[in-house]
């Protein structure tokens, strides 16, 4: 994989809970001094939070990570269980154009992209379903989403969703692939 890719286009974040994209989410303010965010990080000025966002509709409470260079490596989304946050997060990451990749449930693990070559679209979807409703939905459930850029191929947006019963966490981060990588994107 390359290096982090840098998406800010200044974006500002309301105390309204102003309902974001994932796309205005990854493309949030470089400089942090002048907004709703606050430094809430060990090292000073590389991690800031905010509790007044929310990803569409879902109020969450939001952090942002940046490198020494202060250069945006992930963002973490927290919002508390509910039924509802947990469709609607996943419905969001959809709205947002991404696709999921895979799934953990406890020990088993769901392929997306190995089931389709094997099993085909229509097979897949089922058999998703099936595993997805496995279980109870506050029981721990880890899905892998990811989404590439239509007008820059080489960026990837992946996603990664948690959900314990108790929070369901989102975290954000985006990649510019090298050439290499690109031939072994789906």
């Amino acid at each position: 994989m390359g290096a982090l890719f840098l998406l800010f286009s200044g974006l500002g974040v309301a105390e309204d809970l102003t309902p974001m994209s994932s796309q205005q989410l990854m493309s949030l303010p470089v400089n942090f001094e002048h907004s709703d965010w606050f430094d809430c990080g060990e090292n000073e000025g590389q991690r800031f939070c905010s509790d007044g966002i929310s990803y569409y509709k879902v109020p969450v409470f939001g952090e942002v990570v940046l490198s020494e260079r202060h250069e945006l490596n992930t963002i973490l989304l927290s919002a508390a269980f509910s039924l509802t946050n947990y469709n609607d997060i996943q419905l969001n990451l959809r709205r947002d154009g991404f696709s999921l990749q895979k799934v953990v449930r406890g020990q088993e693990v769901f392929d997306v992209q190995v089931a389709i070559q094997h099993e085909g679209v229509g097979e897949t979807d089922k058999a998703l379903v099936l595993f997805l409703n496995k279980g109870g939905i506050a029981q721990p459930v880890e899905m892998e989403w990811q989404r590439i850029e239509s007008s820059m191929p080489q960026q990837v947006q992946s996603a990664k969703f948690y959900s314990d019963g108790e929070q369901v966490t989102l975290s954000f981060t985006a990649e510019l692939l090298e050439d290499d990588d690109l031939k072994t994107q789906p």
